[in-house]
């Protein structure tokens, strides 16, 4: 993902040296979604490390290992379209790091229907639309861009 601003500098600074400051993420995220009606939905994720530098991040930053570093949210797309609540639950940080080195992929999966407890139901009425954010921080290094998206979970068909 690129950015591209169109910015006023206070000193006088040209958009071109603006545009210059604007950084290629260092990873880039793959999802997945299962939601066929007949199993728990899923988000499979992979992230890769597009840079060519190592990346070094705490366990817990990973968004399938805490519900805290991932911003998942889910709205029906009828019927007051609220917002399905998300089951609270201890989540204690992982302990340790791990090294992403340049090309490196990493793969995980959030299960969506444990972690948002009437997505089955809502979806057996409507169609849920899942925002997704994410920022990777790795240690002692500036947070990289925050990177996100939307997904459509379909409304289940009977049979």
């Amino acid at each position: 993902m690129f950015l591209l601003a169109v910015a006023h500098s206070p000193k006088g600074q040209a958009a071109e040296e603006l545009h210059q400051k604007i950084q290629k993420p260092a990873i880039a995220i793959t999802i997945k979604l299962s939601a066929d009606g007949n199993t728990s939905p899923t988000l499979a994720m992979t992230l890769k490390n597009v840079s060519n530098r190592t990346l070094r991040l705490y366990k817990d930053a990973l968004p399938w290992e805490s519900r805290h570093s991932i911003v998942l949210i889910l709205r029906k797309t009828k019927a007051g379209q609220e917002i399905l609540n998300e089951l609270l639950t201890i989540d204690d940080p992982l302990l340790g790091e791990i090294k992403l080195e340049p090309n490196q992929q990493l793969d995980g999966v959030i299960d969506l229907a444990g972690r948002f407890p009437t997505l089955q139901a809502a979806r057996e009425r409507t169609d849920v639309l899942l925002f997704w954010s994410y920022q990777l921080e790795p240690v002692n290094e500036a947070p990289e861009e925050r990177l996100g998206g939307w997904l459509l979970l379909p409304k289940i068909l009977k049979r």
